[in-house]
């Protein structure tokens, strides 16, 4: 006798000799997606009709057609155009972090319509999709509906529907402002950091406090990058070519020719401008990890400056805008420095008030100043 399987049913063991216990358990893409693990009758009959159901609704979730049957898992469906992306220029460009990120968007979006046409895609069946995500987990909800975004973008590049149902998703997700790092913080964590032997973490604060640029770009900088007072850097992620004249600022000039003194007495010559033990670059994760532990000793040693213990890395590059932008450096000027898009610049300085502040006093006293009395 055959024996019938229902999608996602399982069963346990009972506690203390009870018996068994009835679970519909999804898969890990789609818990991500924010379905949940059901437990189910205790009843088998009636736990199979429970898991049936949830299946039901994961199909309909899943095709968007109130049930109706969606063929043609090939030529025009989500995973061809997952597919079609990826063999593009575009995808060849990424890199290889943000292709990891999209990969996990990439899971997510097939489990909820691989085998869909993308030309029934629509804007309604997005929002379901974003809004299932989004009870359980609005940060993933949205980044995964932005992926989603860029792939039916290229959809209508290639001509494979006219217009992108995820134009407008609703995405109503903000990301935590972030601890936007003082001056007092930045000198106890380079205090820290030399006292422990890590010279090369304390000149990494120090210098992208001025820079804003993403740690993997900071622990590739080579000894070459520094010239004629400058550090010259194409960004890995965007290919953005920045100049940033570090020597402008006389503390960090003296910090970066220490640094250079310090590598050159290494006991292993390094190409790196902020080499670990060795002369090796360092990782995204050593170096994060290495942070923390002096963050931590710096937040036990004091008096700490408030809120050291929640300093991270990936702050410093919200630090660098704010406050080139409470000293009234227009966008392009501050997207020339970090790499930023004009647009990411705007939502930073919109993210930390900065214009309902210090910027809003600048422009009282500029008004103040053109109507003062003429002598």
């Amino acid at each position: 006798m055959a024996t019938f399987r229902i999608r996602y049913f399982t069963t346990r063991p009972g506690k203390q000799g009870k018996g068994p216990r009835y679970f519909w358990q999804p898969s890990a893409d789609l818990v991500a997606a924010g379905w949940k693990i059901q437990r189910l009758a205790d009843n088998l009959q009636d736990a199979q009709a429970e898991a049936e159901r949830y299946n039901r609704d994961l199909d309909n979730w899943r095709k968007g057609l109130a049930g109706d049957a969606v063929v043609n898992a090939q030529i025009g469906s989500v995973e061809a155009l997952i597919n079609n992306y990826k063999s593009s220029r575009r995808w060849r460009e990424l890199a290889p972090k943000t292709r990891g990120g999209y990969e996990y968007a990439f899971r997510i979006i097939r489990s909820w319509a691989a085998d869909v046409p993308v030309s029934a895609i629509t804007p309604r069946l997005v929002q379901m999709f974003y809004e299932k995500m989004r009870e359980t987990h609005p940060a993933k909800a949205a980044a995964v509906v932005r992926v989603l975004r860029l792939l039916m973008t290229h959809a209508v590049r290639e001509d494979m529907i006219e217009r992108n149902p995820a134009e407008r998703p609703g995405i109503s997700h903000r990301a935590k402002k972030g601890t936007i790092w003082t001056h007092a913080h930045v000198n106890h964590i380079v205090r820290t950091a030399d006292d422990m032997g890590h010279f090369s973490v304390g000149t990494a604060v120090m210098l992208n406090a001025w820079m804003g640029q993403r740690l993997g770009d900071v622990l590739a900088l080579q000894v070459s990058a520094y010239k004629n007072g400058a550090i010259y850097k194409r960004q890995s992620k965007t290919g953005a070519e920045v100049v940033l004249p570090v020597d402008m600022v006389p503390q960090l000039k003296a910090r970066i020719e220490a640094q250079i003194e310090h590598n050159r007495k290494a006991e292993t010559p390094s190409v790196y401008l902020l080499p670990a033990a060795g002369g090796q670059a360092y990782t995204a994760v050593w170096f994060s990890h290495l942070l923390k532990r002096i963050r931590d000793a710096a937040a036990a040693g004091g008096p700490p400056p408030a809120g050291t213990a929640e300093l991270i890395f990936k702050d410093l590059r919200h630090t660098a805008v704010t406050r080139l932008a409470e000293a009234g450096a227009p966008t392009p000027m501050i997207a020339s420095i970090t790499g930023h898009s004009f647009r990411t610049c705007e939502q930073i300085v919109d993210r930390y008030n900065i214009r309902t502040s210090k910027m809003a006093e600048e422009a009282f006293r500029l008004r103040l100043a053109a109507e003062a009395p003429k002598p």
